[in-house]
């Protein structure tokens, strides 16, 4: 009669595996979260220095460039432990 039993390794494995997928699983929230921040700065600065729809087109761009190589980081670090 065979048992369910699991190794030590395979189920330690399985639980460091889970716990990544539950560190990558916030990054689609971080990535939107940095960009609508950098939006919030554009539009500050838009009605501080008058630059309007500058200061959005660029908190829009420069948090797009800022979120995606957040992004790359952050998944080469998984990668890398």
């Amino acid at each position: 009669m065979e048992t369910n039993r699991q190794d030590p390794p395979v189920k330690e494995k399985e639980e460091r595996l889970k716990s990544k997928l539950w560190e990558l699983s916030s990054l689609g929230m971080e990535f939107a979260f940095i960009i609508m921040l950098f939006i919030y700065l554009g539009k500050s600065a838009d009605d501080y220095f008058h630059i309007s729809p500058w200061g959005i087109i660029s908190g829009c761009f420069g948090g797009f460039i800022i979120a995606l190589y957040y992004l790359i980081y952050r998944t080469n670090k998984q990668n890398i432990e």
